[in-house]
């Protein structure tokens, strides 16, 4: 299952900002069942720059599910090696590179799902606003009103949670360092594998030679799941106040739209491009 499918409201915001001049919708039930939504008209050019949230918000989540398939797959390897033995399985960079993959791929696609909420509120709101919500973040720490005082309280509590951690790790992974531990296959007290995946405690760092991995350990797997729910509870939190505010959630429309990446040509005469 697709991750936006537990923000539904995400899609009818986004409908609701791309299909403008909504009526009202019948009350009752007679009324309703013969109400036949009208087609509106598309505006193309919002919805390219809506579509980006749902689009990161997606690649998040695949990079969760190698990350999360990787994993599995050493502890199955590891719990054939162990053999229930006190040994603890120390992985090459060939082994650890797949996840360390994953893991940037996931904070690459989170930070840009950060700053895809903002066309969401400035289009709704009308407002011309700053296109990093680590700006937006840090105008309101400074006092400012940047969307307005509800959305402006929901962004503060999602930065002060994780948002900000989320960018701290993409930049250090995107300039300075490579921001995964090495991997190890540690037995329990059972004898079952875990996992031993670290990130930085410290990724505000600019500098690798001071990154430290303990004191307190930051296992990796569990905190990027954390991150992406806070993610998705942010973006849910944001689309209802700006369902809200844009008139209610018992709307819905039929938009006729389709946007064609690079054009399409259809027709006598048309030439069709593509590879094998």
């Amino acid at each position: 299952m697709q991750a936006t499918a537990l923000i539904p409201q995400l899609e009818t915001l986004r409908t609701h900002l791309t299909a403008p001049h909504l009526e009202t919708l019948p009350t009752t039930a007679e009324e309703a069942a013969a109400y036949d939504p009208p087609a509106r008209p598309f505006n193309a050019d919002a919805d390219l720059l809506l579509e980006q949230l749902p689009y990161a918000i997606g690649a998040a989540q695949t990079a969760i599910v190698d990350l999360l398939t990787r994993s599995q797959s050493l502890l199955d390897s590891g719990r054939a090696q162990l053999g229930g033995g006190p040994m603890i399985l120390i992985h090459t960079s060939e082994e650890r590179d797949p996840l360390a993959w994953a893991v940037d791929a996931y904070f690459t696609a989170a930070r840009r799902a950060q700053n895809a909420v903002i066309p969401y509120l400035s289009i709704g709101l009308k407002k011309s606003i700053p296109s990093s919500l680590a700006k937006v973040a840090g105008k309101i720490a400074k006092g400012e009103t940047v969307t307005d005082p509800e959305l402006d309280q929901l962004v503060v509590e999602y930065w002060q949670a994780s948002g900000s951690r989320v960018k701290d790790y993409r930049n250090l992974a995107e300039h300075h360092a490579i921001i995964s531990s090495d991997v190890r296959i540690v037995p329990s007290v059972t004898g079952e594998p875990l996992l031993v995946l670290f990130l930085p405690n410290n990724p505000e760092s600019k500098n690798a030679r001071d990154l430290r991995f303990s004191d307190p350990m930051v296992h990796a797997v569990p905190f990027v799941i954390a991150t992406f729910v806070d993610l998705l509870a942010f973006v849910s939190r944001v689309c209802d106040a700006m369902i809200a505010k844009l008139g209610g959630t018992t709307r819905r429309w039929r938009v006729m739209s389709w946007n064609f990446r690079g054009g399409l040509s259809i027709g006598t005469g048309a030439v069709l491009y593509g590879h094998p």
